[in-house]
């Protein structure tokens, strides 16, 4: 965010909604050329080079419509558990370190000797996880490919996002919502969470405001307004608000209720 805003002289509406929608992967962009360069060239599988491919050619943006987010979260997900699993019992009250802090330790001590695996007699380097997590991280995504022979390999079917209802009934929820984002993305939209209310307002007296959530306007399942919001609000769209001064008329009132104590 802090970047985005320094590249900005003069801030706008828009700007500040794309900012909401910012698909940039921040740690990905501090991490992937460290892994990719652990690599052995010698051991890539014919059927890696093209996750491999996409992985290299890679802008660091968490799209929806791209493979290359899916290849990375599943690889280096697996990673950092083989760093710190080792570290994760009943007997220990410890957190496990998050994305941030192992990235930054990875690149200040290649060789430090957390990255052994000391549960094993073999001592482990960080070229030897890269490169195991990195195969066992496309037989994953591999083996989504064949449970899900009727969607394409895209990151948003991957991380398939689901607005769940309140109840966690399936029936009264939204499956595979498609955008991008990611949890630790400023667009922090995760398989099971992301933002409920997106919201720009304008300073001052005129009162210009836009905002969207994942909903609609009933809360009635049969409704069509049930859920109508939810795909625009996949896409990073906006509604414009209505905000009304007190006692103000406008034609999309449709009726008024007072109580009176």
């Amino acid at each position: 965010i802090n970047q985005r805003l320094s590249e900005l002289p003069q801030v706008k509406m828009q700007d500040m909604m794309d900012l909401q929608n910012d698909n940039y992967n921040v740690y990905a962009s501090e991490i992937l050329p460290l892994m990719l360069s652990q690599l052995n060239a010698n051991e890539i599988r014919s059927t890696e080079r093209e996750a491999l491919a996409e992985l290299r050619g890679w802008t660091f943006l968490n799209n929806p419509e791209l493979k290359a987010p899916a290849y990375f979260e599943t690889w280096w997900k697996q990673l950092h558990s083989r760093i710190w699993d080792e570290f994760q019992d009943d007997s220990r009250l410890l957190t496990t370190p998050g994305f941030f802090h192992t990235i930054r330790y990875l690149k200040r001590f290649p060789d430090g000797e957390l990255i052994d695996d000391h549960t094993t007699k073999e001592a482990e380097s960080l070229a030897m996880l890269v490169n195991s997590t990195f195969h066992s991280s496309i037989e994953a995504v591999h083996a989504w490919k064949s449970t899900h022979q009727n969607a394409e390999l895209t990151w948003a079917n991957f991380k398939h996002t689901t607005v769940t209802h309140l109840s966690q009934q399936l029936a009264f929820s939204v499956e595979n919502v498609q955008n991008g984002g990611n949890a630790g993305i400023v667009n922090a939209t995760s398989e099971k969470k992301g933002p409920s209310w997106r919201m720009v307002v304008s300073p001052g007296s005129a009162g210009e405001a836009y905002g969207i959530y994942p909903g609609g306007q009933s809360g009635n399942p049969g409704s069509k307004y049930y859920a109508n919001f939810i795909e625009d609000w996949g896409k990073g769209k906006y509604y414009t608000l209505l905000l009304l001064k007190p006692n103000e008329q406008n034609s999309r009132i449709f009726y008024v209720q007072r109580c009176t104590p």
